[in-house]
């Protein structure tokens, strides 16, 4: 029997350390003791704690412009062309945090598993090549700040809020974790599998069944199969109630956390429309 695998999908931080503010959010220390910690569901579970979080670190297309503009500003500002798109860490949701992504029977038959590429990926395909000369203007300056940096501030309007809100994902990775590695999860993974095995393919879960078969002829059919076994069992609207669970505890405690990520998100989509209609650079 395989080896049964959980995967998570790390959402694109800039850095690894935490806000400077430990008296409201946690250090880098703390969040590594809060994933040492084992994270429980809420015995009093809020069906839309998932949608709550999802409303505060979600990026609008609003401030997705504004950050675009910003960049395009900064870069030409110092001699390079304009480009199309320049990268910006994914705006993700909570349940794209979780792999496998969402897989309909429709998008099986039609594309398989290519369907399931990530977010990070499809956008890093939208973005043009850059020199390595830009590449270092814009992420990585041996002095000063970086373009990516500088748009970013400059859309939120305060450095310590922009680390924070393109960080938050790491503060909620951990309860993330605690879901889908639960006893609940598992058993829908079971009873996932139970459906897989009446129809020719034995997989512990869904992220086994990829793996196995990335690259292999018979990827199409298992993708078609397990989009109609996660159908059958009801896959998406149980694992959202999983999600649900633990997300409660995630705001019961980390309110002042998210306080300040929603600070940060107010703050950009005021300095947004200024930004893009020009009173403000």
């Amino acid at each position: 029997m395989k080896k049964k695998i959980f995967t998570v999908l790390c959402v694109a931080v800039m850095g690894l350390s935490a806000c400077s503010a430990p008296t409201v959010t946690p250090s880098l220390e703390d969040f590594k003791i809060m994933q040492r910690e084992a994270v429980k569901k809420a015995d009093n579970v809020d069906s839309q704690a998932v949608e709550k979080i999802n409303d505060i670190i979600v990026t609008p297309e609003l401030i997705n412009n504004a950050l675009q503009k910003a960049a395009t500003q900064c870069m030409t500002s110092r001699g390079f062309q304009a480009q199309a798109q320049y990268y910006m860490p994914p705006s993700e949701t909570v349940r794209d945090f979780v792999v496998p992504t969402q897989l309909s029977i429709q998008e099986a038959r039609d594309n398989g598993y290519n369907t399931a590429r990530s977010r990070v990926a499809r956008e890093r395909e939208n973005t043009n090549f850059m020199s390595p000369e830009e590449v270092q203007a814009y992420q990585n300056p041996s002095s000063g700040d970086s373009c990516q940096k500088t748009a970013q501030v400059n859309v939120f309007g305060d450095a310590d809020l922009t680390k924070l809100y393109f960080d938050v994902g790491k503060y909620i990775l951990p309860y993330v974790n605690a879901a889908i590695t639960s006893e609940d999860a598992q058993n829908l993974d079971k009873e996932w599998s139970e459906c897989m095995a009446s129809k020719g393919h034995n997989y512990p879960s869904p992220s086994a069944a990829i793996v196995d078969v990335v690259g292999k002829s018979e990827a199409h059919e298992v993708a078609v199969a397990d989009a109609t076994c996660r159908e059958q069992v009801r896959f998406e609207e149980r694992t959202e109630e999983i999600l649900d669970a633990y997300m409660t505890t995630f705001l019961n405690d980390n309110q002042a956390l998210l306080e300040r990520v929603a600070q940060a998100k107010k703050n950009a989509e005021a300095n947004a429309p200024k930004l893009l209609d020009g009173s403000a650079s």
